[in-house]
């Protein structure tokens, strides 16, 4: 092989958008297309009395986690859905963890307890759920 040919396997990002991620991967002279998906959708309740101090505590977690989106039911106020991209392995289950209550080591996912008082039947109703790209 010249130092001008490319390596006869390669990997790129060719395409990344928040619910698809399609990986290219060149074989020789094959190139083939890879679509992984991994989403995350946490949602809960935020009491009325609290909404105001849970909007701002959580601009500063989203700012921090710019892999999360985030949502208000329009016609449900005051229920809200994160919506995290590329979560899987050990950073979903820490998330997990961290967002149950446990305690986690990683220090990007602590600090996220102190939203548990605003939810109406504490972090027992912070549901989690991960979902993959039907095969």
């Amino acid at each position: 092989m010249s130092m001008d040919s490319p390596p006869e396997t390669s990997f790129s990002l060719v395409y990344c958008s928040p619910l698809l991620l399609v990986y290219h991967f060149l074989d020789q002279n094959k190139a083939k297309v890879v679509k992984k998906m991994c989403i995350v959708f946490v949602e809960y309740k935020i009491g009325a009395e609290h909404r105001e101090a849970y909007v701002s505590w959580m601009r500063g977690m989203q700012a921090a986690h710019p892999q999360m989106e985030w949502y208000e039911g329009t016609e449900q106020p005051g229920l809200f859905v994160e919506i995290w991209h590329g979560l899987r392995g050990e950073p979903y289950r820490a998330m997990q963890a961290a967002r149950r209550g446990e305690e986690v080591r990683q220090p990007e996912w602590q600090g996220w307890d102190a939203m548990v008082p605003w939810v109406p039947g504490g972090k027992d109703k912070i549901h989690i759920w991960q979902f993959e790209k039907v095969k």
